[in-house]
């Protein structure tokens, strides 16, 4: 019997891009987290293998693994395979390096011992049996560690290894500071923007983001910057503005990217701490909603390390040496540009982001350049007629860092440094991808390259795949074949230690003179008898058949090594389990962020997980069930829900948000819900009410125990008193 896991939003089940990214059930409302558990299955099934036709008089030759799709990561995939065949020979020098380095004085004398005495005792005539011993030594040893579960925990300590260093590739040190400024960005109006290529007028639109290195061409001093500060790996978008239909339009709302909106969320103080750490700006908070600018945050560049100070590993530059440019990409949109040939591009406006930090305001008419250019050209009324060209106001918005560092500002740092590098990391990882998806297309339209790259990736995979299965031979990833391997090495080695080395080379050498001896006299008598059987061909090929099929030794070597297991084989078997483990221990990295987070930056008043009580519109199910995996939050006047920790730790927007003002408090269990709660639950149970977004809402919650069911209606109760 087997019981198998039925896992949501799963698009390969082994590989690192496993999963899909988190939707919503149009049925149950509920949040599909990509590789939840979401059911099982118990299956009935025997396996039972046939050795007969594996290794019988008339073996069956086992098919090859089918040939593999061009993909950009599956290349990498045996790239990477090949970087850890490598490593495994390094680690073998290592371990031959600490025997002989005495860092354990006693393992080193007992290796020297037993070096000295084999180099005295040991017949050289016998030499031929010592890399047996030594062969036969490894695969004990390998045996050993097999029993003892250590080949299933290597592969599930890579898989936990990988889970744990991608969430720390996005972490930052906590104990380095980046004061964070902003940048207040509006687009007016513009003039003069019409179709190149017809010169007519149509919807305009503009897309403003910040381009960390466009001023910098050489790939090498690129990649420089990026190990300096990975936030700069990619573009960052800002917001965009409403599209106008006209040649001279007015935008009346600049609506901030998915990007900013969700660094908003995971800060939701984040404007209000901007305005009152900077010089002169307080009472100047703008509406989100319906707003021509808006507030873009920075982080004060990092020093390099060239400019490091004597005994210090980190360190920041003036806020005017920070890289970059605020690009404004002017769009246009019309019938025709939705036509191959047309573009949807008018050209864009680049303004150095340093210039604007040094001048602290920057506004007027610029013109609108080619795409990807560098220069920024302010407009001429008088000898630029005519040519295309926006109004903006960029005003820059600096932290005054004589007054004393808030705990909140720290706090606000650490989180928008660590969500730029997430962004900027999977929006790399995006192009990656789309390499990947060009490489594929390639092998469809130019035949001759694409067939090359394909063939070369399955040949590595094919040297790969029997690299690691020699290796697994030695390593009982089969117990039963490396048994038998093991068995025979044991014969091996015996026969050796009683033969001499002279005699087993003489009769190699024998065996070589009489196998083409025998070879040459059949094909004598074979060329004799074909004159006296030429006129009985059927019996001949018959014949040929039978000596064809008459040694299976090829098909018993070939379904030896092909129904030994790769790494990549382990690897997958394992998978799940170390993605469990590892997911374990990413959460406890996850919750101690998401605590420091909590209190030092939101300052919330409560938080817990819960369960929330749902409405079921099933006829075969009760009026409503409890479901969990829900995270609740009180903030100012406020409770917030979010579908999982998750939604809470990527800055979703809250599934439920309760507004403590008004008619809103806390609500007492009617009989109908006394009766259908347990003594426990009514323990734990409370009902909240408050304004929603769409009106009056009530929620019932149950907590993980009392304690917290308490503290929560207290903080309730307590916002209550003060609104009235």
């Amino acid at each position: 019997t087997l019981k198998v896991e039925l896992r949501a939003g799963i698009k390969h089940g082994f590989e690192s891009t496993y999963s899909l990214p988190t939707k919503t059930s149009k049925s149950t409302k509920v949040n599909i987290t990509p590789g939840s558990i979401s059911g099982w299955v118990i299956l009935e099934a025997s396996f039972q293998q046939d050795f007969g036709n594996l290794y019988g008089q008339n073996a069956i030759e086992c098919p090859s693994k089918p040939p593999s799709k061009l993909d950009l990561e599956l290349f990498q995939l045996h790239i990477s395979r090949i970087f850890s065949l490598v490593r495994s020979i390094r680690e073998a020098f290592t371990l031959y390096y600490w025997l002989i380095s005495w860092d354990n004085p006693t393992v080193s004398i007992f290796s020297l011992v037993i070096f000295v005495w084999s180099c005295l005792r040991f017949n050289l005539e016998y030499i031929a049996c010592l890399p047996i011993i030594l062969l036969v030594s490894v695969m004990l040893l390998s045996a050993a560690e097999r029993k003892k579960g250590r080949l299933k925990q290597h592969f599930i300590q890579q898989q936990k290894e990988s889970c744990i260093k991608e969430i720390l590739e996005n972490s930052v040190d906590r104990s380095n500071f980046r004061p964070v400024g902003g940048i207040e960005v509006k687009v007016e109006r513009g003039r003069n923007l019409r179709s190149q290529e017809l010169g007519i007028s149509g919807s305009v639109g503009c897309h403003v983001f910040w381009h960390p290195l466009r001023y910098i061409e050489n790939e090498e001093d690129k990649k420089n910057f990026i190990s300096q500060d990975k936030l700069l790996e990619s573009r960052q978008d800002m917001g965009e503005t409403n599209f106008v239909f006209d040649a001279d339009p007015e935008w009346n709302k600049l609506t901030a990217s998915s990007e900013l909106r969700r660094m908003q969320r995971l800060s939701p103080n984040l404007e209000t701490l901007l305005l009152e750490v900077i010089r002169g700006s307080k009472n100047n908070k703008a509406d989100p909603e319906n707003s021509k600018s808006i507030l873009f945050p920075f982080l004060q560049p990092v020093c390099r390390k060239e400019n490091f100070k004597k005994k210090a590993n980190f360190g920041v530059e003036p806020w005017k040496s920070i890289q970059g440019a605020i690009v404004v990409q002017v769009r246009f949109s019309d019938v025709l540009n939705k036509l191959p040939g047309f573009k949807d591009t008018l050209g864009e406006v680049v303004i150095p982001l340093s210039k604007v930090m040094t001048n602290n305001q920057i506004s007027g008419w610029f013109q609108v350049t080619e795409v990807n250019s560098t220069h920024t050209v302010l407009y001429n009324k008088e000898t630029d007629a005519g040519i295309p060209c926006i109004y903006l106001s960029l005003r820059r918005l600096l932290p005054d860092l004589s007054q004393e560092i808030s705990e909140a500002h720290r706090e606000a740092s650490i989180t928008l440094e660590e969500e730029m590098i997430l962004t900027a990391s999977n929006k790399t990882l995006f192009q990656g991808k789309t390499i990947g998806n060009s490489l594929g297309s390639l092998n469809n339209t130019v035949r001759g390259i694409g067939g090359t790259l394909h063939s070369i990736q399955n040949s590595i995979g094919q040297v790969v795949d029997l690299l690691e299965v020699c290796h697994n031979i030695f390593t009982f990833a089969d117990p039963q074949i490396s048994s038998l391997v093991l068995c025979s090495l044991l014969v091996i080695c015996i026969l050796l230690a009683l033969v001499s080395t002279r005699h087993i080379v003489l009769l190699i050498g024998l065996t070589q003179y009489i196998i083409t001896l025998v070879s040459k006299l059949k094909s004598l008598l074979s060329s004799k008898q074909s004159k006296i059987s030429s006129f009985e061909p059927n019996q001949t090929n018959e014949n040929d058949e039978e000596t064809q099929n008459s040694s299976p030794i090829s098909t018993w070597i070939t379904n030896v090594f092909r129904s030994i297991p790769t790494d990549e084989d382990l690897r997958k078997v394992y998978f799940w389990e170390g993605q469990r483990i590892g997911e374990q221990a990413c959460s406890k990295i996850r919750s101690e962020k998401r605590i420091t987070r909590l209190t030092k930056l939101w300052n919330a008043r409560w938080f817990s997980s819960v369960k929330l009580r749902i409405e079921c519109r099933e006829e075969y199910l009760n009026d409503w069930q409890w479901q969990d995996g829900y995270f609740a939050v009180v903030l100012g006047r406020r409770l917030m829900i979010w579908r999982s920790v998750t939604d809470l730790d990527t800055g979703e927007i809250p599934y439920k948000q309760v507004y403590f003002s008004g008619h809103a408090g806390i609500a007492g269990l009617s009989p109908i819900e006394l009766r259908r709660l347990s003594e426990d639950q009514v323990k734990r149970v409370t009902n909240i009410f408050g304004r929603g977004e769409n009106g009056q809402l009530k929620l019932m919650l149950l907590l993980p125990d009392k304690s917290l069911k308490d503290s929560l209606e207290s903080v309730i109760m307590d916002t209550a008193i003060k609104d009235d």
